[in-house]
């Protein structure tokens, strides 16, 4: 089973762990010989100087791995030997030198290391493990970060992330009670920023439960009870996943729009968030008797709302 990062952050960390420190440590100055001729191109694997692809799987490790690219390259040349080096040497070992494991490094305090360990093991004798050991400050750093931001992340498989974000599903053949005409002659404007006319609640985290259907549904009643009356209340999801089964929808693990406005006309109306309030998982329905809005038809996507307490 495959696993993903979750956030923007952990996928930064993973794919761009290469460090280039403020003053890297330079012993010697290349410099070419008189009359030398460098060619526009060199495939090094056509001289035998690239050992297999391998693979850092989720360790921030592509600082170690270039590194380790280099030296192997220029141990073929001057030994006529290709050998794969340890990249989890590095991982592991070169901590004091500035570089962070896992979390990314700096080639160029991977060859210092490599100086002052006179050598390093190959990949045979010390492998890969695509891991590395923790640092600590790192750890508080992302605590506080995570703290900053109001920020809630947990680690989930492919197939999580799936079920997670492609909740929404949509019946073969949906419930009509009436159909929408545009009145003749209106004009639909090229795009709205609803979030201009105050039709948009708050941001709201749906946690690691599968309800985008409740959120979606709800947002389009609550933008059109602001049209109707003027005033914008943040609507329950709760309300929807925990009572909305019979209607096909599934709690936490998927559901229809479609099917969630007509609980709500059935329900003649739904709670506010206030009085119903979300908690990422599914619970037995106690919705009130004092209901916020409602639904009284629906149609190809146009609601009709009412305040109906």
């Amino acid at each position: 089973m495959r696993s993903l990062p979750q956030t923007s952050e952990e996928v930064a960390a993973l794919l761009t762990g290469a460090r280039v420190p403020p003053q890297p440590h330079r012993n010697a100055t290349y410099r070419p010989a008189p009359g030398s001729h460098l060619p526009d191109a060199v495939d090094w694997r056509a001289k035998g100087c690239v050992t297999k692809v391998k693979h850092q799987g989720r360790c921030g490790s592509c600082w170690a791995f270039s590194a380790v690219g280099a030296l192997e390259a220029q141990l073929k040349l001057k030994t006529g030997k290709l050998v794969s080096l340890s990249t989890q040497n590095l991982v592991d070992c070169t901590t004091t030198y500035g570089n962070h494991g896992c979390a990314g490094g700096y080639m160029t305090n991977a060859f210092r290391y490599i100086i002052d360990n006179n050598g390093i093991d190959s990949d045979s004798a010390y492998p890969y493990t695509a891991q590395g050991h923790p640092d600590p400050t790192l750890d508080v750093h992302w605590e506080l970060w995570k703290k900053a931001y109001g920020k809630q992340y947990r680690h989930q498989t492919s197939e999580e992330v799936a079920a997670l974000l492609t909740g929404v599903r949509v019946p073969r053949q949906p419930h009509w009670n009436a159909t929408y005409r545009p009145a003749l002659g209106s004009h639909v404007p090229d795009a709205v920023d609803w979030r201009d006319k105050d039709c948009v609640t708050d941001v709201k985290s749906q946690g690691a439960c599968g309800a985008c259907w409740a959120f979606s549904a709800l947002g389009a009643l609550e933008a059109q009870v602001k049209l109707k009356t003027g005033k914008l209340e943040s609507l329950s999801a709760q309300n929807l996943v925990d009572c909305s089964t019979m209607y096909g929808n599934h709690g936490c693990n998927g559901g229809f729009m479609t099917e969630a406005f007509q609980y709500i006309i059935d329900n003649h109306g739904i709670d506010s968030d206030s009085a119903y309030p979300y908690t990422a998982q599914k619970e037995v329905c106690h919705t009130g008797s004092s209901k916020t809005a409602g639904v009284t038809s629906w149609a190809g996507g146009k609601k009709q709302a009412i305040i109906v307490g």
